[in-house]
């Protein structure tokens, strides 16, 4: 398994680079982008799907139960578990991470 998970895909076209993360594993978004940039491609942000809650001003990430401060909105189900999309937000200061729902 390489830095990026045993299912990665690179488009430089489109400037995209995409990981399946089949086991449940604990998201460290410096160190990703740091990964990134040592195989000397840029970096513009990340987008996260995943299985996940709301709770306390939380997204809390299935079933790791890792937890980001909620930006943006408060979901519509109200938080229920459930597959979601998200722009993530401050990912150089892993103190101030934070998700913010997708439409």
């Amino acid at each position: 398994m390489g830095r990026f998970g045993p299912d990665y895909q690179i488009d430089l076209d489109r400037q995209i680079a995409r990981v399946r993360v089949a086991a449940p594993t604990q998201l460290d978004f410096a160190w990703l982008a740091e990964g990134v940039r040592k195989n000397n491609m840029g970096l513009a942000g990340f987008k996260l799907q995943a299985k996940a809650s709301a709770a306390d001003g939380k997204w809390v990430l299935e079933p790791t139960r890792q937890g980001f401060a909620q930006r943006g909105a408060a979901p519509p189900d109200g938080g229920t578990v459930a597959w979601r999309s998200f722009r993530v937000l401050d990912w150089t200061e892993p103190d101030r991470t934070a998700l913010e729902q997708l439409p």
